[in-house]
């Protein structure tokens, strides 16, 4: 049974632990340890100037209900609710508000897996429920930064690929770039990089991993990166 106590313990100890989301692996500080806080940039070679999000028990300030599968921008910082995760959602009762990021390197794939997580901190082994990045949605400007787990397409514009407010890869390179998956005994199959749920969906069914990717943009080299992960496992 996993001690979730602990981690309560070592966040209050100023140290930085590895916690699953309801999408990817997070590095997670409490809000006012700058010691930690530190950790956590020197850990993921981060550049200064990118803020952490921000994980709070509910996003009441911020008028949302919805929370599974979304980020929010609001001033120019993150919020994520904690209840996307059971045990993020106790250890935030306990702790207060934390901080956090993807628990990689930067301009790496995100880890959906707690076995490769490759830095020396606590880890709770807890995989996250979907494997896939939040959508972040920017209500600054009611647009789209990422879209990811959540399809927010047709509600709201995306945003420049210039962005500079968050921490994400260009979107040139992740929303409407394709993935042509070519599956044994079957024609190739091609589907927009925001539907991927389509992805796990033919990965469940086919019962294969032979995927084939059209090219190295953001998103065909996370897909790669989840087939890689999926085989060592």
């Amino acid at each position: 049974m996993l001690d979730l106590d602990y981690f309560v313990h070592q966040l209050k100890k100023n140290e930085v632990v590895a916690l699953p989301t309801d999408g990817v692996f997070g590095l997670f500080a409490i809000e006012d340890s700058q010691e930690a806080i530190e950790k956590i940039y020197e850990l993921k070679k981060r550049k200064w100037n990118k803020k952490l999000c921000s994980y709070l028990p509910d996003l009441d300030f911020l008028n949302r209900e919805e929370y599974i599968g979304m980020t929010y921008i609001f001033d120019g910082v993150g919020y994520r609710c904690s209840k996307i995760h059971p045990s993020l959602d106790y250890i935030v009762s306990k702790t207060g508000t934390l901080v956090g990021t993807s628990c990689n390197l930067s301009q790496t794939p995100p880890i959906t897996r707690f076995n490769y997580i490759d830095f020396s901190i606590e880890i709770l082994k807890e995989n996250p429920i979907y494997g896939l990045e939040s959508t972040i949605l920017s209500l600054d400007n009611n647009s789209i930064i990422r879209n990811g787990l959540i399809d927010l397409t047709s509600k709201y514009p995306i945003y420049p690929s210039d962005s500079h407010s968050l921490d994400s890869h260009p979107l040139e390179n992740t929303i409407y770039a394709e993935i042509s998956l070519e599956i044994s005994s079957h024609h190739p199959i091609n589907f927009s990089c925001d539907q991927a749920n389509k992805f796990w969906q033919i990965i469940h069914e086919e019962k294969t991993l032979n995927f084939q990717f059209s090219c190295s943009c953001y998103i065909c080299n996370l897909c790669q990166s989840y087939v890689h992960n999926i085989k060592e496992i």
